[in-house]
């Protein structure tokens, strides 16, 4: 009989990891294996002797594979039976994947999103080559642009049996331009009480959300009633928190315009001066124009190429002037804006004569007088003498209108004045005179001998030239005779011992004036006592006895008779006793007594 073997159970079924049907595990052709998987294997001639073999058929599918084993066992008589085992073979090992590195980069210059250079996710599979996918979190292709901020790429690698590993890579798109204010409001100038109005900047940005905030100064519409400079800053901030540069504009608040001109002044004709006008405040000013009047009030006219905050003016006659400024700034007024006005007088020029000229005597000064007119600003007068009347030389510290000469010798002198004036055209005048010195006469009596006696009479004084007048005064005497204003000779009658003199002033032809004064010693006389009787003299019959004293010892004594001849003198005789003898008797003597100085007694 015929009987295989019996095989019950179901043989364990084996799931293999592996990437091809090929990679099945080999099979275990052993009873062992069979029983210990699942199978429970008899025969009526026992288990020794069966033997296992199996075969493998085709497989099937893909991720999975399916393959069927089946296992064939024969007994000794070659009586068999089989079994299957199923063998799955399947792939499900997930690739293995690298993600690029986070990408940063700043938005392109004038945009909102960047041009990204990508590389792909790099992917190892142990049984294929994966296909790497990116996928963005925006759903935009890989190559298109990138906004401001975050955004994914998510990588996914799948291998040939669906097995996927993914793994996420940012790109940071970082917003660094600054936004840009414009415009911006140009600086505004105003007079006091405008009201400002400006339209504020606007900004643009590479990103939406860009925000413009005022951060100082004050809004628009203000109006400001005090001067000053505020200064308006705006901002720009956009989403990104960037800044742009501020824009910052001024508003000048000044006061309004005013005028005033100076220089008053008084010129001569011929002169100039110069104007000056000082505009203020306001703004949007046209420059200073000038007009002029011959009265101040009307007929004002414009003054040809009288532009300018100075100018120079000549006028002919008295003229007055006045600036005007005008401005058209917001607010400024008032507008035109005139100055007071400016007085310019127009005087004569510097004149000068000078009187006091002429003939003088020598050892007198001149008084020479200058007389001036006309000029004006600081005025003087300047002094110069000469001696040819071409040399002039400037007498120094003389600046007075009355000028007194020196005392002055004999000769020609020549004397000028200058008068001169700070003001404009005031050129200088000069006027002179002419001064003849004329010698003083020199009076002179002409006598050597100016001594007299006491109480000596007559005594005549003779000048040696004669003159036009005559003045004359004594001192110790008296006039006898002579003496007047017509006489060139006077008779005096001294007094007593002392001192006298005789002056005498003199005025010539033209009228200067000599004195000559002759000092004149009057000298005392002599006395003398004397007696002719011998009983009371003490002399013998005819004799004298004189006691002479005084005058001016010695004395000289000669005597002589009545009708007869003198006697030789008797000289240098002392003062004391002097006796004569050998007298005639009856007969008179005349006797002579003279001192040193010419003097005798008196009678």
């Amino acid at each position: 009989m015929i009987l295989a073997p019996t095989i019950s159970g179901i043989l364990t079924a084996i799931n293999q990891e592996g990437c091809s049907a090929s990679d099945a595990p080999t099979a275990t052709n052993t009873l062992a294996y069979l029983t210990g998987n699942g199978l429970t294997i008899t025969d009526a001639c026992g288990t020794g002797n069966l033997t296992v073999t199996s075969s493998d058929g085709t497989p099937s599918g893909s991720c999975p594979w399916s393959i069927i084993r089946t296992y064939t066992v024969t007994d000794a008589c070659g009586n068999s039976s089989t079994a299957q085992q199923t063998i799955t073979v399947d792939d499900t090992v997930a690739p293995t994947i690298t993600c690029p590195a986070t990408i940063s980069q700043t938005a392109d210059a004038g945009l909102c999103t960047a041009i990204v250079s990508i590389t792909p996710a790099t992917a190892t599979d142990v049984c294929s080559t994966p296909t790497v996918v990116g996928v963005r979190s925006d759903a935009l292709a890989l190559n298109a642009p990138y906004p401001v901020g975050n955004t994914t790429i998510t990588w996914t690698a799948t291998d040939a049996c669906g097995n996927y590993s993914n793994c996420v890579q940012t790109v940071t798109v970082t917003d660094d331009e600054l936004p840009v204010l414009a415009p911006c409001p140009a600086n505004i100038t105003v007079c006091v009480g405008a009201t400002v109005n400006f339209t504020a900047p606007t900004a643009t940005d590479n990103c939406p959300g860009v925000t413009v905030t005022q951060t100082g100064g004050q809004p628009s519409g203000i109006t400001f009633n005090s001067t000053g400079i505020t200064t308006n800053t705006f901002v720009a901030t956009d989403a990104a928190s960037n800044q742009s540069a501020p824009c910052s504009f001024t508003v000048t608040v000044v006061e309004d315009p005013t005028l005033s001109a100076t220089g008053d002044a008084t010129i001569c004709i011929g002169g100039s001066t110069l104007l000056t006008a000082t505009p203020a405040g306001g703004f949007t000013c046209s420059p200073v124009n000038w007009e002029e009047s011959v009265n101040g009030v009307s007929g004002w006219a414009p003054i040809s190429g009288g532009t300018g905050n100075t100018l120079t003016v000549s006028p002919s006659v008295t003229t007055y002037y006045r600036a005007v400024y005008t401005c058209t700034g917001n607010g400024c007024d008032p507008s035109p804006l005139y100055s007071g006005n400016v007085l310019v007088a127009v005087v004569n020029p510097p004149s000068i004569s000078v009187s006091g000229g002429g003939s003088i005597c020598a050892g007198s000064s001149a008084i020479i007088t200058a007389s001036t007119s006309g000029g004006t600003g600081t005025c003087g007068i300047t002094w110069e003498s000469s001696t040819n009347g071409i040399d002039w030389v400037v007498i120094a510290g003389e600046t007075g209108a009355i000028y007194t000469t020196p005392a002055l010798s004999t000769g020609t002198y020549y004397y000028r004045a200058t008068y001169g004036c700070s003001g404009s055209g005031c050129a200088p005048a000069t006027a002179g005179v002419t001064v003849l010195v004329n010698a003083n006469p020199s009076p002179d009596f002409g006598m050597a001998d100016l001594s007299v006696c006491a109480n000596e009479q007559g005594v005549t004084y003779t000048l040696s030239s004669t003159y036009n007048n005559y003045t004359w005064a004594v001192t110790g005497g008296t006039i006898a005779s002579g003496g007047g204003s017509v006489d060139a000779s006077v008779t005096v009658n001294w007094g007593a011992a002392g001192n006298g003199t005789v002056s005498v002033t003199v005025s010539d032809g033209n009228t200067c004036n000599g004195t000559t004064t002759a000092n004149v010693t009057i000298n005392s006389r002599p006395t003398v006592t004397y007696c002719q009787s011998p009983d009371y003299c003490l002399t013998s019959e005819g004799g004298v006895s004189f006691n002479i004293q005084g005058g001016l010892p010695p004395y000289t004594v000669s005597w002589t008779p009545a009708g007869g001849t003198p006697s030789s003198p008797a000289t240098n005789v002392p003062a004391g006793i002097f006796n004569i003898n050998g007298l005639q008797g009856l007969v008179d003597y005349t006797f002579t007594i003279t001192d040193a100085n010419g003097c005798s007694p008196e009678q």
